[in-house]
């Protein structure tokens, strides 16, 4: 009898353990079902996955329900499990599978993973893209194309988007001219991280996600707080002026605080790449 005819047949065994096989699937469908639906309910899913996402992990746990109804009701109309199912499989092959899913479902519940450590956020920080006034303007010349002439003087000030984040000034500080953004007063949230060597400053930093934690990076601005005033760590509100001194990398701008307050954790920790 081939796999096919077996498993559409309606011969069923009695061997003891059969039906604990399918017991053990099905709890274990069922467990990751009602885990998927928690996270979901309980607003967990926004520390793992991007807002684009959010939908899948609910949508799962209704296929997986299905699938252990369906497990079941093949069961209980064949009256037992078929030869098939025995032949190819055992309790305690079913029980290990059921030990490493519900295994990373316990890591899944007790993780929150909205920090890096300070080597994580170095690690994974994006680095900022310095732009050369000098060579974009040859470029231009050699392609005949009209420069700005407010650009090439100075330039005017850059708008600054509302309520900009982390990201949103680390990507302006790589299109739009220094001196367009040099002394513009903005306020920033994000997470303190401590810098190596530097006491007297620490990165204001978020993380970017693309899909899922996985694949998270890190947006940072170098702080120079006022004097008593370095964070502990965790989330704060960072309002100062924008500055170039090069000590953050060439290219790169800084905040000048005038005040750093510890605030809450905001209701979406991550940020969308643009």
């Amino acid at each position: 009898m081939t796999t096919e005819d077996c498993c559409n047949s309606n011969e069923t065994v009695g061997r003891p353990g059969a039906a604990t096989v399918i017991l053990l699937e099905v709890a274990t469908l069922l467990a990751l079902a009602a885990f998927l639906a928690w996270s979901h309910f309980a607003g967990r899913l926004v520390y793992f996955l991007a807002p684009a996402y959010l939908w899948l992990p609910p949508a799962a746990a209704v296929v997986l329900g299905a699938m252990a109804l369906a497990r079941v009701v093949g069961m209980v109309r064949r009256r037992g499990p078929c030869a098939c199912e025995v032949a190819h499989s055992s309790a305690g092959s079913q029980l290990l599978c059921a030990l490493v899913l519900l295994g990373a479902v316990a890591v899944g519940g007790a993780v929150r993973p909205t920090q890096f450590s300070p080597e994580g956020m170095q690690k994974r920080r994006v680095p900022p893209v310095p732009r050369d006034p000098a060579l974009e303007r040859a470029i231009a010349w050699v392609l005949g194309e009209r420069t700005d002439d407010a650009e090439q003087s100075g330039g005017a000030a850059t708008a600054l988007p509302n309520n900009p984040t982390v990201l949103d000034l680390v990507a302006l500080a790589g299109q739009a001219p220094r001196e367009s953004l040099e002394g513009q007063f903005v306020t920033l949230i994000g997470q303190a991280a401590a810098r190596d060597g530097a006491a007297d400053r620490f990165d204001l930093y978020r993380l970017v996600v693309t899909c899922c934690i996985a694949d998270a990076t890190a947006a940072a601005i170098e702080v120079v707080p006022p004097p008593n005033a370095k964070p502990a760590g965790g989330w704060v509100r960072v309002a100062g002026t924008i500055r170039f001194d090069d000590s953050a990398g060439p290219g790169a701008p800084l905040i000048r605080a005038a005040s750093v307050q510890q605030i809450a954790e905001p209701n979406e920790p991550y940020l969308e790449p643009r």
